[in-house]
């Protein structure tokens, strides 16, 4: 079995990457192997999927009613069928498993199925409240709970009342990934083109929320718009770009 410098079998990564355990300079090296080889990509989709699935606790207790806990589990089915859409494949939903067909896409190439959610840790240079960083913690647990309007209602406070430029900037990016990964991709899209018009303070984040932009427009089928902005994530020479550079290839 085919393994990396680290030791590691693509299975290995795929399982270190879905629970956040897998380095970022070995992320970057995934990407690219996953973009070059679609039986790889379909798999790291249907993993990272079923991971985000099936580690979302319940938000309810067993004293509270079963229609509420119909109603969040229906909302997961939903979120599923909202990423099978958005990554262009078909799903179907048997007893106790679920399956992932590869269907043709325009440009050959997907989008990512989620977006993983922006944690603050700090960031040199940039002040940041520790209240701020808390409140972005507690809507990111409300997203995973299946409560996203909420998350979002927090996020869009916090937004409005800081006067930290890097707080409102981060407050703004998981709002994007909030409704990118409802598979209200318009809407997420929308949030992260202002983030990338009105913050270039801090050039990681400027990056990443590029990056993010580049792929609500794949989702969305915006095809040209979507090679433009891949190619400003290209040049910037981060953490996206190798990925970048490998899209560019699919989408000329």
């Amino acid at each position: 079995m085919e393994r990396n410098e680290q030791g590691l079998t693509f299975e290995e990564r795929v399982d270190r990457f879905v629970i956040r355990k897998l380095a970022q300079d070995q992320i970057n090296d995934l990407w690219v192997e996953v973009i070059e080889d679609k039986a790889k990509y379909n798999y790291l989709k249907t993993a990272v999927a079923l991971n985000r699935y099936f580690s979302v606790e319940s938000p309810y207790t067993a004293a509270e009613s079963t229609e509420k806990r119909n109603r969040t589990r229906d909302a997961r089915y939903q979120r599923i069928r909202n990423i099978a859409a958005a990554a262009g494949i078909s799903l179907v939903v048997g007893v106790g498993s679920i399956y992932w067909y590869s269907l043709e896409t325009t440009s050959g190439l997907a989008p990512l199925a989620v977006l993983d959610y922006a944690t603050v840790r700090g960031n040199a240079g940039f002040e940041s409240s520790d209240a701020a960083r808390d409140q972005i913690q507690e809507a990111i647990v409300l997203s995973q709970q299946g409560s996203p309007d909420a998350a979002i209602y927090q996020l869009q406070d916090l937004y409005e009342s800081t006067g930290l430029e890097y707080d409102k900037a981060q407050a703004l990016l998981n709002i994007g990934i909030i409704e990118y990964n409802r598979g209200a991709f318009q809407a997420a899209e929308l949030r992260f083109e202002e983030l990338v018009r009105t913050y270039t303070a801090d050039i990681l984040l400027l990056e990443r929320s590029t990056w993010y932009l580049a792929q609500s427009y794949l989702a969305q089928g915006k095809v040209e718009q979507a090679r433009q902005t891949m190619g400003t994530v290209a040049d910037y020479g981060g953490a996206h770009s190798r990925a970048a550079r490998q899209y560019l290839n699919y989408l000329r």
